[in-house]
């Protein structure tokens, strides 16, 4: 096991062996490569995405599954064969979280979200570039009217 010290959580222990690889980095953040994912105490439906570089560095991360089960990026096929996949059956689609001071009012980036390669522990931002995904997608109002519609 290895340790990183973390801004955020303390110390945390993590098997390099689940370390993600983002070979470009995240938008804004291409000289940082090497993350983690940690479990969300407050929900399942959201992860952590923590830099073992820099211990500063989290992303909260939103599943939109549950509430988007129509939300399918599309990823071309050289995006596929960079993270080494032939489709995205085996991967984790996440995107990145923001959260104001009015937690209801919190949105997620749908135009770039993560994939992420189980298997191989590959990931990439996929920018989609369809204007009929948000970077700033609410969140939680969505949330709300499907469970209450």
């Amino acid at each position: 096991m290895h340790m990183v010290r973390t801004s955020r959580f303390g110390e945390v222990r993590y098997d390099p062996g689940r370390v993600i690889t983002f070979a470009r980095g995240i938008l804004g953040f291409e000289g940082t490569s090497r993350y983690i994912l940690l479990n969300c105490k407050a929900c399942d439906q959201f992860k952590w995405l923590q830099s073992i570089e820099d211990p500063a560095l989290a992303f909260l991360l939103y599943d939109p599954s549950p509430d988007f089960p129509d939300y399918w990026p599309p990823v071309n096929s050289k995006d596929l064969e960079e993270l080494d996949l032939r489709g995205l059956q085996s991967a984790i689609v996440m995107c990145i979280a923001t959260v104001p001071g009015d937690p209801s009012s919190a949105t997620a980036n749908f135009q770039a979200p993560l994939v992420i390669n189980v298997a191989s522990r590959l990931g990439k931002q996929v920018v989609t570039g369809l204007p009929s995904y948000k970077t700033k997608q609410a969140i939680f109002h969505a949330a709300l009217e499907m469970k209450t519609g």
